[in-house]
């Protein structure tokens, strides 16, 4: 047996130029962390057996599953590390799903909807057993003040774009999923419209009752589409 760990990241860019994005999105993260316990702008890999990690990701021709030391992916920020439990594979078995894996989840395959990093943990991990405790791909995110995130309350400050912001809450829900967001009137204005601009649905609801200030909740719900047959 040999225990199996799931290492988060945040979805972060290390190339200079890309700070204050960096810093919304690990701000989103916290956010959505805290107000419910899914959610969040993450980057997954599997630790079973020895000292590395798997993870699954883009690459022009071959395997797009690599692996790196574990906690140590300089592509991303290290968040945390989650016991998912053990594994009742061996080391052999572990490494003959590895090889299947990497035969099948080819680099120029990478979708980041359908097939992603979180997709290729959760069948790793389901391949060597289920894990009933592990965060599958979101499909509900909670953000309030989103306003926040993309621009400092006091100092007036551009953290990032929202359109940016809104593209990786778009990344990782699945096919289909629900953003609820608290803010002002016209923060809810500027998200709703970049929503209905990638073909969410959408609906604008008054504050809820003993809410402070000027509030409105919109729940944007991203369902899945796709381009009518030629046939």
């Amino acid at each position: 047996m040999a225990e199996v760990i799931l290492h988060v990241y945040d979805v972060t860019n290390n190339n200079s130029g890309y700070e204050n994005l960096n810093f919304a999105l690990v701000q989103l993260n916290n956010v959505c962390k805290q107000a419910i316990p899914i959610g969040g702008v993450f980057h997954t890999a599997v630790q079973v057996y020895g000292d590395e990690e798997w993870g699954y990701g883009q690459c022009d021709e071959g395997s797009g599953v690599y692996s790196c030391p574990a906690r140590k992916n300089l592509m991303y920020t290290y968040r945390e590390s989650i016991v998912l439990g053990r594994t009742n594979c061996s080391a052999a078995k572990v490494s003959q799903i590895l090889k299947e894996l990497s035969q099948e989840w080819l680099g120029n395959k990478y979708d980041l909807l359908a097939k992603n990093c979180n997709n290729f943990c959760n069948e790793l991990l389901q391949r060597c057993e289920p894990f009933s405790t592990y965060p599958r791909t979101y499909d509900f995110i909670h953000v309030a003040a989103i306003e926040s995130l993309i621009k400092d309350p006091i100092s007036g400050k551009s953290r990032c774009n929202l359109v940016d912001l809104m593209v990786e809450i778009d990344r990782i829900l699945r096919p289909e999923g629900t953003v609820l967001v608290r803010d002002s009137p016209e923060g809810i204005d500027k998200v709703e419209r970049i929503a209905r601009a990638i073909r969410w649905k959408t609906s604008i609801h008054e504050k809820e009752p003993g809410s402070h200030g000027m509030e409105q909740i919109l729940v944007a719900t991203k369902t899945f589409w796709k381009l009518p047959s030629s046939n």
